[in-house]
């Protein structure tokens, strides 16, 4: 594990795994945690589906157009350009929470997932450009293991973060007012991704 820390690029990468699971989770579970604490038991069944949905739509609608593009261009390009635009989207997504526009914010997790039906191939693309053949596997080992803890914290400390400060409020868009923070760290955890994501070296495209 060692000699994989001393790659040029790899721990950049690390980083950008972690963060990018912990962002895309956190506001899934922002979601989730006001529908659960808003909803009567028949809506909330039927919410909680579409939210869902909407996180497996954009990949199974953009599979051929991911494919495509990350073997046409660069997946260094590709990995900063939405890892911007994740910044942008999680900015539209405080303001969501900021101005108490549920439904705004519940729109725009097909949003972050089309983002990262994109986004994810790009980065796993990138493991064996940066650190060879030889050790793809014990990186691949290291990866998967982050994006776990990644996940597991992630689950945590939204939840913790939510059950703590939440408004006791049957209104959704109220409810999400009162945690409108959780939007502004998922904004910071997505500069400091983009700013990971120029870290790594630039691998032009494959023929």
């Amino acid at each position: 594990m060692k000699s994989l820390l001393k790659i040029n690029g790899f721990l950049p990468f690390l980083a950008i795994m972690f963060i990018n699971a912990s962002v895309d989770l956190g506001h899934k579970i922002t979601i989730q945690n006001v529908l659960v604490k808003s909803a009567d038991s028949g809506a909330l069944i039927a919410l909680t589906s579409l939210v869902n949905l909407l996180i497996l739509l954009p990949y199974v609608f953009l599979f051929s157009a991911s494919g495509y593009l990350n073997d046409k261009f660069s997946r260094t390009r590709i990995t900063r350009i939405c890892a911007k635009l994740g910044v942008a989207l999680t900015a539209l997504i405080t303001l969501g929470y900021a101005c108490g526009w549920f439904y705004f914010a519940f729109f725009m997790t097909i949003l972050l997932a089309a983002q990262s039906a994109i986004y994810s191939p790009a980065k796993y693309g990138l493991i064996k450009k940066i650190v060879g053949g030889e050790k793809l596997g014990a990186a691949n080992g290291i990866v998967q293991a982050f994006t776990i803890v990644a996940i597991l914290l992630g689950s945590f400390v939204f939840s913790a973060i939510f059950e703590m400060y939440a408004a006791q409020s049957m209104d959704a868009g109220e409810m999400i007012k009162s945690v409108w923070f959780i939007g502004a760290i998922l904004f910071v955890c997505s500069v400091a991704e983009t700013i990971f994501t120029f870290k790594i070296p630039f691998f032009e495209a494959t023929d």
